[in-house]
């Protein structure tokens, strides 16, 4: 939240950074948590393609943990799969879309995108050589949660989802 001690951290921290640049940014890309997120894979059949956008919802709504008509939707298809085409559809509520962005606007930077929880990890594509075929898992392990993102032969985020354990999970646990 915008309120929160790490809010204005970051804040400080954009602010320091931009008054170290010569010139602004060309991309600025930011990040909802991907707790205060849903990310779902979802199918449907080839023909509802053109109207995706009036589907999903629909799709979506008893999946979410948080009233659809107060949530933000999008989605980017990965391919086709077995007759069907394949989603990977985000949900937000607002008001985490406005948290995220508060951060940016207090240093009057414009986010050209706003990434989702662990899908945002698929940013890491430009710097990575992805083998030709299979599968490759991108883990982000902090210390209260974990993010985890597939992208498959798509060369896209295929499956992403956001752990509430991280590493100080793993050392409070007994081992047997």
């Amino acid at each position: 939240t915008p309120d929160s001690p790490r809010a204005g951290l970051v804040q400080a921290a954009l602010r320091q950074l931009v008054d170290q640049l010569s010139m602004p940014p060309d991309s600025i890309i930011a990040v909802v948590d991907g707790a205060r997120s849903s990310l779902r894979a979802v199918s449907l059949p080839l023909s509802a393609k053109k109207r995706i956008g009036d589907v999903l919802p629909f799709e979506l709504e008893p999946l979410l943990p948080f009233p659809l008509d107060e949530a933000v939707l999008d989605y980017q298809e990965i391919g086709p799969k077995g007759g069907e085409l394949a989603f990977l559809a985000a949900a937000v509520p607002e008001q985490a879309v406005v948290d995220a962005l508060a951060p940016f606007e207090a240093v009057n930077l414009a986010p050209r995108e706003l990434a989702v929880g662990a899908a945002a990890l698929e940013g890491l594509l430009t710097f990575v050589t992805l083998p030709e075929d299979g599968a490759t898992l991108f883990i982000h392990l902090d210390e209260r949660f974990s993010d985890v993102c597939v992208v498959g032969p798509s060369k896209h985020c295929e499956l992403a989802r956001t752990l509430n354990e991280g590493s100080d999970s793993a050392l409070n646990k007994p081992l047997l």
